[in-house]
């Protein structure tokens, strides 16, 4: 059977025990003590090099790399002659050409309220190649630029200071770029906001945000990446000199309930010649109100006072843009509005400046505009826009169509399609048409690829 419980030991048999250990303890106890005083060294070795790891690894997460790599490959045929694009930019058939455009961001954690921040770039354009509406970067040799160097510190839910290099826009009518998705630059300008260098304040009273930027434009910079929007060359068609203009900026917003809930906006710009101490001012309004629960308006509304140039004009320069939304529940969501934008507004980004033709910024229209999306399924949704302008002080006719679809099939990729074609009819008739495929593929949190197809069709009927 099983072996029994251990039986108990006699008195006698744990003296033998305890002689024993306190025998050996007494022949080893050299050996121990030694062995004692080593375990605590390497015990304090241990602790200075966690201590060593703990600071290290705090120094990395201060420090944050970004990048991206883009290459642009490029190329155009003209069955009819020598083509314009309907911001009269000549085309000319050219051969496939490759460049790039590669960035790398450093962030470093200065402190618990500040960072330091730096962004280089490199730009390589082809001499020759086609850049459809954006020719001042033709033939740019590759070279790596500083882009921004900044330093932002902070305090929380009160303000936000940044001194150096930054990104600012406003709003639609007041400092925002043209939509560059139509253009070479597919990534870097998404966000249309201007690059400038000088000292950016947000500061946040209470329930108002305030916002206000003291800066100078950048020319050598803009000039290549933005051509006619830049803002000194839009002083410089005003009449002004070619210099880095100043550039003073304020907005507030403040929430408000009406009906359920709005926010007011009000916004200031102004650019200042550096040479003959003349402005260009421009400043605005906007709201937004929720009226009920799926009912949405929101109003934009700006002038441009840009007389003291000798192109200037303080009359017919109002801009402004309603519009009506509805969620009409579910997946469903309708919008109608109604914009004008008189001949005088000039503005930053070429309101007004550029070719008589310009989608990007046309002045002189008014009309209205619808827009309609849906969610077919939970990863799937469409969307589509119309407008229909009429010229205000002549007979032309603008009219622009938007179709986007986006498709998400896995929860890494997403697939975008779209088609946007621009129309202007008078004594002839320029149609840009925008057909554009893309994909967004994400490898880990880290790392992802986005690559862009588009196909743009210029058609230009002299006999209307």
């Amino acid at each position: 059977g099983p072996p029994g419980p251990p039986g108990k030991l006699s008195p006698e048999e744990w003296a033998k025990i305890r002689d024993t250990i306190n025998r050996l303890a007494q022949e080893f106890r050299p050996e121990l003590q030694r062995l004692g005083a080593d375990i605590k060294s390497v015990q304090r070795v241990l602790k200075k090099i966690d201590q060593r790891l703990a600071a290290l690894e705090r120094e990395v997460r201060r420090v944050r790399t970004t990048g991206e790599v883009i290459p642009i490959v490029k190329s155009t045929d003209s069955t009819k002659g020598t083509p314009s694009d309907i911001n009269a930019k000549g085309i000319s058939s050219q051969p496939i050409a490759v460049g790039y455009d590669t960035t790398l961001r450093i962030v470093h954690r200065a402190g618990k309220n500040a960072v330091a921040g730096l962004e280089l770039n490199a730009l390589r354009t082809v001499t020759g190649a086609p850049f459809i509406g954006t020719s001042a970067v033709e033939g740019i040799a590759p070279e790596v630029r500083l882009w921004k160097a900044y330093v932002s510190v902070w305090k929380k839910n009160r303000y936000l200071l940044t001194m150096g290099d930054f990104d600012l826009r406003l709003t639609k009518f007041t400092l925002s770029e043209p939509d560059p998705d139509f253009y070479t630059r597919i990534r870097r300008d998404d966000d249309r906001a201007y690059t400038l260098r000088g000292v950016r304040l947000h500061y946040r009273l209470g329930k108002i945000r305030l916002a206000a930027a003291l800066a100078r434009s950048r020319p050598n910079f803009d000039n290549a990446r933005l051509g006619s929007w830049s803002l000194t060359n839009f002083l410089t068609a005003l009449g002004g000199a070619p210099t880095e203009p100043v550039v003073m900026a304020a907005r507030a917003t403040m929430p408000f309930k009406a009906l359920r809930r709005g926010t007011l906006g009000a916004t200031w710009l102004r650019l200042r010649d550096r040479q003959t101490d003349k402005n260009a001012d421009i400043w605005g309004a906007d709201i937004e109100l929720s009226l009920t629960k799926r009912l949405t308006l929101r109003g934009d509304y700006a002038e441009a006072d840009t007389s003291e140039f000798p192109s200037g004009s303080d009359t017919d320069n109002a801009a402004y843009d309603v519009a009506l939304g509805w969620a009409a529940g579910g997946p469903l969501y309708l919008g109608v509005g109604y914009r004008r934008v008189e001949q005088n507004y000039y503005a930053p980004g070429d309101w007004g400046l550029g070719a008589a033709a310009s989608w990007r910024r046309a002045v002189d229209y008014k009309g209205y505009y619808a827009t309609a999306s849906y969610r077919l399924a939970s990863n799937l949704s469409l969307g589509a826009t119309y407008a229909d302008y009429d010229q205000i002080t002549g007979p032309n006719k603008f009219k622009r169509t938007l179709i986007r679809v986006n498709w998400r099939p896995t929860k890494k990729c997403t697939v975008l399609a779209g088609l946007e074609q621009n129309k202007i009819e008078n004594a002839v008739t320029w149609t840009d048409s925008y057909y554009t495929l893309r994909l967004r593929y994400s490898f880990n949190p880290t790392t992802s690829l986005d690559a862009v197809y588009q196909y743009v069709d210029q058609e230009y009927d002299p006999t209307n």
